[in-house]
């Protein structure tokens, strides 16, 4: 990338930042994964496994207390839990697996999939 473009780049980010409340902490390059090691790559997959596997797990959890106040009894949550419980498991496996041959893909992509399931929470 040249330092033109690097200069674009951090402009459009300042403008972005001035125009909304998003913090911009990085500007991730298109081809940025060609180049990375496969320490890097091994880094970043259990990074999101640590990382999304948590907040996959207490969104499971969150949904099945919701769930079970909601009905205010526990036979819908416990039925829920018995159908899902390996939907945490399952996200995360194929989430490391991404991050393994694509982390700059699940960076960006991994904040809009947990503020949709924010909202339906």
């Amino acid at each position: 990338m040249g330092k033109v473009d690097r200069q674009k780049m951090a402009r459009a980010a300042e403008h972005v930042a001035r125009r909304s409340n998003i913090v911009v902490t990085e500007v991730i390059e298109k081809d940025e994964d060609k180049s990375l090691t496969l320490t890097d790559r091994f880094a970043a997959m259990f990074a999101a496994i640590v990382v999304c596997g948590a907040s996959y797990f207490a969104t499971w959890f969150l949904l099945e207390i919701k769930v079970g106040a909601g009905a205010g009894y526990i036979e819908p949550a416990a039925w829920l839990w018995i159908w899902t419980w390996r939907l945490p498991f399952l996200a995360t496996a194929v989430t490391g697996f991404t991050a393994f041959f694509r982390p700059g893909w699940t960076y960006r992509y991994f904040g809009k999939i947990t503020e949709a399931i924010g909202r339906v929470l």
